[in-house]
C-alpha cells in the first residue's frame, strides 16, 4: 500500500490569509481526526494582491482517503466555502497524488 497526498492551494486576497490560516488551524485537526496522517501548510510569498496557501495531507493508503472523501469532506469544504468561497478573489485548487517515495536527509547523520 502506498500513502497518498492531498493537497489544497487555496489563492486568497492578501487580507484574507490570516483569517484563512486561523480557520485551518482547527480544520487540520478535523482531518487528522477524519483518517489524515500527518498535516503541513506552506504559506508562498504575495504576488501582486493575493497570496498562495497549500495545505498537505498524507493518507495511509486510497481507501483512508476515500473514506475521508466519502465521509467528512462534503462537511469539511461546505465549511470552507461557507466562510471564504464566496469572497471575491478566493478560489481552491485541490490535487490527489500517490507517494512513490521519501528521503530524509537526517536518517543518514550519526
Amino acid at each position: 500500500m502506498k500513502n497518498v497526498l492531498y493537497s489544497v492551494t487555496a489563492t486568497l486576497p492578501i487580507a484574507e490569509v490570516d483569517g484563512y490560516l486561523a480557520w485551518l488551524d482547527n480544520h487540520i485537526n478535523e482531518l487528522l481526526r477524519a483518517g489524515a496522517l500527518e498535516a503541513s501548510v506552506i504559506v508562498y510569498p504575495p504576488c501582486a494582491q493575493t497570496q498562495q496557501v497549500k495545505t498537505q495531507y498524507t493518507f495511509a493508503d486510497r481507501s483512508s482517503f476515500d473514506s475521508y472523501e466519502e465521509i467528512h469532506a462534503p462537511r469539511l469544504r461546505e465549511e470552507g466555502r461557507q466562510l471564504f468561497g464566496s469572497k471575491p478573489g478566493v478560489t481552491f485548487a485541490r490535487r490527489l497524488g500517490e507517494i512513490r517515495w521519501r528521503r530524509d536527509a537526517r536518517a543518514d547523520k550519526p
